[in-house]
Formats: C-alpha cells, sequence, structure tokens
C-alpha cells in the first residue's frame, strides 16, 4: 500500500473520520456522488448491492468535504474489521471500498498509522499502565483534492440518516480502560451474538430508536456551517448502553451532541430556530429525585441549586475570584462524585481543569457543601449507583418518554444528554411535557422501590434561543 511519512505528532484537531452513515440531501450531493460512482471501476451495479456502496462512496465524500475545509486535514479509516459490525453497509463493502480508492489514487494513507506499538509507561501518569502497553494507532488517509474537481463537491448537501440504533459496550476492567483511551479508541462492543442474548430490552431498545428515526427523517436537524465544516442534516442518533448492560447507560449520541452549545442554538428545525430545553443541575438533581431525597434548598422554588452550594463556602473565597468561577468548581467537584461513584472522593483527578487550594482544603470544603445542598449524594457507589451507570439510564429513559410523547403531538425533538433541542414556536408545549414526564418517572421509581419519598417534583429548567436571554423556570415540591 502506498503511504506517505507521519508528522512526528497527529493533530487531532484536523482528522475527519469517516463513518458509513451518509446520504446525499441536495441535487449537487446526488450528482457528485454519480459522477464518482461511474469513475471508480468495479463497482456493482443491481440496484440492491450498488445502494450499499453508494452509501459508503456518499460517506466517503462527505468526509472529503469536510477535510478539503481544514488546512492540513485528514481522514481516519479504522481498518479494525469489527468497528465496522453495528453499520448497515457491512463491513466487507466498507473495506472493498477502501482499497479501491487507494487503488484508484483518491487516498493515501499515512506511513506509521494503522498500526500497533508499544507504548512505554508515562511515569508521570499515574493512571497509566504499569508496564506500557500495546496501542492502535488509527490509520489515517491524506485525501487527493482531484476530488474537488467533481460536479457539485463543494455546493453538496449530506444528510446523517444511517448511524446504529443501539451499540451496547463492553465491561472493561480498569487497566484495560486506560491501555484504550491511551490510544485514543472508542469502547468495545458487544457483538450481534451477544447482543441477541440480552433478549426482550435490547430489542425493545432498537424498536424505540427506529421509531424516533422516523420522525426525525421527517424533520431533520440542520448543523449550520462554521469555518471549517459544512452545513449538514442529522435524522440519526446511536442509543449506547455500558458494561455489557441495558440498565446502564443508555445515553444518545449523533452529530449535534458533539458541538458546542452556542452551535447548537444556530441549528434549526424545517428552516425555524431551535430552543435548548435543559434541567438544571441536572445529575445531582435527577439522582436526588430519583433515590427520594430532597434537594436541601430552604425554599419553596428555586431554579439554581448552585447558589445554595456557594452560601455554604463563604469563608473560603480566594479574592478576586468570581460566582462564575466557584460555580465551576462546584459542578466539577459533583461531576467527579457522581462519575467515579465515590461520594468521599478524597481530592480531584489529575485531568481536571480547576485549581483546588490545599492550603486551605478547598476540595473539602466544596465537597461538604455540595453533600449538604444534595444528601443523596452519600448513595453514590462504583458499582451502579453512579453517572455512568444508574444516572445515565434512568436520564435517558426520561428523555426517550418525552420525545416520543412529543411525537405522538407533532412535535420532533432531538435529545443532548438531558437536554431537548425543539422549535422554538414549540418550546412552551415542549417544557410542560418534559416536566410532567420527569415527575411521573419519578415517582413511579420511587414507588417501585420503596423510596424514603415518593417525590412529587416540577424539576427545575432553564430555556435557551439563539436571539434571547436564557430563561430560568422555576422548580417546586407538590
Amino acid at each position: 500500500m502506498t503511504c506517505t511519512k507521519l508528522t512526528p505528532e497527529i493533530d487531532w484537531d484536523k482528522l475527519v473520520p469517516f463513518r458509513p452513515i451518509l446520504t446525499p440531501y441536495n441535487d449537487a450531493a446526488r450528482q457528485c456522488l454519480g459522477e464518482f460512482f461511474n469513475q471508480i471501476d468495479g463497482l456493482p451495479t443491481t440496484e440492491v448491492r450498488k445502494a450499499k456502496y453508494e452509501i459508503v462512496l456518499g460517506s466517503f465524500l462527505a468526509a472529503a468535504q469536510s477535510v478539503s475545509l481544514k488546512p492540513g486535514g485528514r481522514m481516519t479509516w479504522p481498518h479494525n474489521s469489527n468497528i465496522w459490525t453495528p453499520y448497515s453497509v457491512g463491513k466487507d463493502i466498507i473495506r472493498r471500498v477502501r482499497e479501491m480508492l487507494v487503488a484508484g489514487g483518491f487516498i493515501k494513507m499515512v506511513e506509521g498509522t494503522g498500526i500497533r506499538e508499544f507504548a512505554d509507561r508515562d511515569n508521570d501518569d499515574p493512571d497509566a499502565p504499569k508496564h506500557g502497553s500495546w496501542v492502535d494507532i488509527p490509520a489515517i488517509y491524506e485525501i487527493d483534492n482531484k476530488l474537488e474537481d467533481l460536479t457539485g463537491f463543494g455546493e453538496a448537501e449530506w444528510i446523517e440518516s444511517l448511524r446504529p440504533g443501539v451499540l451496547v459496550s463492553k465491561a472493561e476492567d480498569y487497566l484495560a480502560r486506560n491501555r484504550r483511551k491511551l490510544a485514543n479508541l472508542p469502547s468495545p462492543k458487544l457483538g450481534k451474538t451477544e447482543l441477541r442474548k440480552l433478549g426482550k430490552p435490547y430489542r425493545e431498545a432498537v424498536i424505540a430508536v427506529n421509531a424516533l428515526k422516523v420522525a426525525w427523517q421527517q424533520h431533520p436537524l440542520c448543523m449550520p456551517a462554521t469555518g471549517n465544516k459544512p452545513s449538514r442534516y442529522v435524522a440519526t442518533a446511536t442509543r449506547v448502553f455500558h458494561y455489557g448492560s441495558m440498565t446502564s447507560g443508555g445515553r444518545y449520541y449523533g452529530a449535534f451532541t458533539n458541538i458546542k452549545g452556542k452551535q447548537r442554538l444556530e441549528c434549526t428545525i424545517d428552516g425555524n430556530k431551535v430552543a435548548q430545553i435543559d434541567i438544571s443541575a441536572s445529575q445531582p438533581t435527577l439522582f436526588s429525585s430519583l433515590l427520594g431525597e430532597k434537594v436541601n434548598v430552604d425554599q419553596d422554588k428555586w431554579t439554581d441549586t448552585y447558589t445554595h452550594i456557594l452560601a455554604q463556602l463563604e469563608n473560603i473565597y480566594h479574592p478576586n475570584e468570581s460566582d462564575e468561577g466557584r460555580v465551576k468548581k462546584a459542578k466539577s467537584v459533583i461531576m467527579e462524585l457522581i462519575g467515579t461513584g465515590n461520594p468521599n472522593k478524597a481530592s480531584q483527578s489529575k485531568q481536571s481543569k480547576y485549581a483546588f487550594s490545599s492550603s486551605l482544603q478547598e476540595w473539602d470544603a466544596y465537597r461538604s457543601a455540595c453533600h449538604h445542598v444534595f444528601p443523596a449524594l452519600k448513595h453514590l457507589n462504583t458499582e451502579h449507583m453512579n453517572g455512568p451507570g444508574f444516572l445515565s439510564f434512568h436520564e435517558s429513559e426520561m428523555l426517550r418518554e418525552t420525545m416520543e410523547d412529543l411525537v405522538s403531538k407533532g412535535i420532533t425533538s432531538y435529545p443532548v444528554h438531558d437536554c431537548l433541542l425543539v422549535e422554538a414556536c414549540n418550546e412552551e408545549e415542549a417544557v410542560d411535557c418534559y416536566r410532567s414526564t420527569i415527575n411521573a418517572y419519578v415517582k413511579g421509581h420511587c414507588l417501585k422501590y420503596n423510596r424514603p419519598t415518593i417525590l412529587d417534583i416540577m424539576i427545575p429548567l432553564t430555556v435557551e434561543m439563539s436571539d434571547q436571554e436564557k430563561k430560568y423556570i422555576e422548580g417546586w415540591y407538590r
């Protein structure tokens, strides 16, 4: 295989991933794909097989378009066939198309990529494997700029519509997880045989995601163009479960979950601006509610629990530190406690972006303040009662029920973890639906699991639009 030499360091920001999930959305894309299809020898002519090859080639052209907008941009195309198992086109077709593109001179693999190499332990990283490990370097390709001469290449618009509906990550031990992260690889997923063993819960999850895809196809989300990314339509998402279980994780992931909040507010549905509906202090508030314990805010209604956390920290403020900075610190503590499942975590992780003063025992003070406002945090544990497991599952179930209810009302919504994107004109109805769904879900959960209190909560929310100030909607216990 022809290769070009790898630069000393991989610039991950300039890499565009290939995924066989895109189809043409406008005439320019259809013309571009048709012209490209005719330039490649050996492609099938029967309609069924041709359609699958068109998906791969169209997705490649969409990736090439994104690369063309990034100076020095390249494309990643993993050779590990297991990665492509969940995709509808099949791993063999993906491999054959890649080989055809190499043979035709359309792509050229970068030397030193697509290999395994042994990495010595990083002595400065306590989480690195003790004796070093083998890591996979993803296959990286340069794309020939002659593709830009294809008719309609620059004007082509593509729609994401073919992401796998449901994936279930395998359980990993600590060492395996760190090796994978070192290699910048996604978590390993269960294969088809293993998925079948999950039975009815897996089948029901697939049916539910496919039903949402039908609604999304009718009203796709348009993501705006940025400096190095073209505009793109999205009508698909993947629900990802964890630890080989259908009751851990379950969040939805799509192109719209990987962009910054301000950019999401520039998205449109049917040409109309969107509203983003978000739960205030989502994770600790939902965790508390599901455990049947109230948030300790000492007032009938509230919008922001973090002001109550800051009220517990008056004696440890640093000079000139803003309330915004203190809130970010409080959020980081809560996210680490919930993320690790350790309510008594003694210190911040090495990856934390926020500096806590050890001399003032600042971390301990923030952790104590978080426990004061959210007493339910004491129930966290590393096995299941944590963010990736228990909380993400129930959060995603509330979101699923809300989206299904909105579809029944003729309203299309898109999930972003604990947020919903809807057309701005549907904001009020979506807010009422989201809160009512959460209320019913929490009460049902508390009753089913015999929690101390069957909470009747109207959750606090925020609503954001691109041209308006953020709106705060009060929460209360009924």
